[in-house]
């Protein structure tokens, strides 16, 4: 009688605790959700801005993009490695339990974000007002079947990258790493990443942005492979080596690659798709995985990443190879605002029909 009894007790309190629990807990998820969201949405137009910024102000050179690209990782690197620290030596009780002082992360983050706003006086704006957008060439660029293809490609990255930026750090967790061995991981993740951004711009200059972006589908192709044999933190960190690789090299290309699709009027708006299906291929990457990872586990999610990449990269080989004007896509633009002469003045229509 008296187990029975105990047995109601804890059931009793169990439910009482659960019931005590869902209100907050709604109220969490409900704020991740805004948050996450908003910022998501103002990434979403800081990046095209600043891309497009970057790529006019490069002009035929814009195979230098990475050069500038890489130091958004350098900024992400500090960020990660400052708040580790501080998370190893503040302890916080969670639900009774000593856990890392991780919400340092969000404070430090809002610090960098001010920081940053001290620096806009030292720039220097100019707006060309004159310039309308071309809706029947951001029409031809997005109805063309090369570019719906380069679009799929760039939503497949981002859900290749969404197992380093959302999920490595909960598998690292996971192989009992502690929060120096994640700091220990930005510290050499994120300058390994500019590093590669920063070396596509030789890669790209040479072999030209498809051939870099099948070089970046080989990388993580191996190693979605190598990660899933690998359950010591240790060989995760050199796996994720492979990831940067990959994704420095595809994610500059990429941007240079559709740079050339239309004229600087339209750049904006094909810039903009390019983000849009890269952060979209992100967040459904990181969807997949964690409903992949409960259904068929870890090991054999990473291995059918893999399969998938390994198809996307033959696909792309068999395009390369049997397209009859593949490279007619890699040339630049040539835009009607930037010459004088009246026999230049329709460039752009002679774009757009190269495009078809």
């Amino acid at each position: 009688m008296q187990k029975i009894n105990l047995k109601h007790f804890i059931v009793n309190s169990t439910n009482l605790v659960q019931r005590q629990n869902v209100p907050w807990m709604s109220s969490l998820i409900l704020v991740i959700i805004v948050s996450r969201s908003s910022i998501t949405f103002l990434a979403g137009v800081a990046y095209p801005l600043a891309s497009l910024a970057t790529i006019t102000y490069l002009g035929n050179e814009r195979v230098r993009y990475g050069a500038y690209y890489m130091w958004t990782n350098v900024g992400t690197s500090t960020l990660i490695v400052a708040s580790a620290m501080i998370a190893w030596r503040v302890r916080i009780k969670i639900c009774g339990v000593d856990g890392y002082g991780y919400f340092a992360s969000f404070l430090i983050a809002s610090f960098f974000f001010f920081s940053s706003l001290l620096s806009l006086p030292f720039f220097k704006f100019k707006y060309e007002t004159d310039r309308t957008l071309n809706w029947m060439e951001i029409k031809s660029v997005v109805l063309n079947g090369h570019y719906i293809y380069m679009y799929i490609l760039t939503f497949h990255l981002g859900a290749c990258v969404a197992f380093q930026i959302f999920w490595e750090f909960w598998y690292l967790d996971g192989l009992q790493a502690s929060p120096l061995v994640m700091g220990a991981a930005a510290l050499i993740r994120r300058p390994l990443l500019a590093a590669f951004i920063f070396t596509s711009c030789y890669v790209i200059e040479r072999i030209g942005e498809l051939n870099t972006v099948c070089i970046s589908f080989l990388l993580f192709t191996v190693a979605f492979f190598a990660l899933s044999f690998s359950r010591v933190y240790w060989y995760v960190l050199a796996v994720d080596t492979l990831h940067s690789a990959g994704y420095g090299l595809a994610k500059s290309a990429l941007t240079v690659h559709f740079s050339k699709a239309g004229s600087k009027a339209s750049s904006g708006v094909i810039l903009g798709l390019d983000s849009m299906f890269f952060f979209l291929g992100m967040d459904c990457g990181a969807t997949f995985f964690g409903l992949l990872f409960h259904a068929i586990g870890v090991r054999s999610t990473l291995i059918l990443y893999a399969g998938m990449t390994a198809i996307m990269l033959a696909i792309f080989l068999c395009y390369l190879k049997f397209s009859k004007h593949i490279n007619e896509y890699e040339k630049l633009p040539v835009d009607s605002d930037d010459d004088v002469d009246d026999s230049d003045a329709n460039d752009d229509n002679k774009h757009i029909n190269n495009l078809k």
